[in-house]
């Protein structure tokens, strides 16, 4: 085993034209201009989120 995690997320526009990256299982949200870069931006945030767990 590699010791990968997988994950839901879910991604939604914003009001204000932004894109936001939101995981099903953990609390942890990212925003992007972009889906892309809103998804970038939340493995970013998990890896953090349990690199200090």
């Amino acid at each position: 085993m590699n010791g990968a995690l997988r994950f839901t997320a879910t991604v939604t526009p914003d009001d204000e034209g932004w894109f936001v990256a939101q995981c099903n299982e953990v609390d942890v949200t990212s925003q992007g201009r972009s889906a892309d870069e809103a998804l970038i931006g939340l493995r970013e945030a998990l890896e953090l989120f349990f690199e200090d767990s």
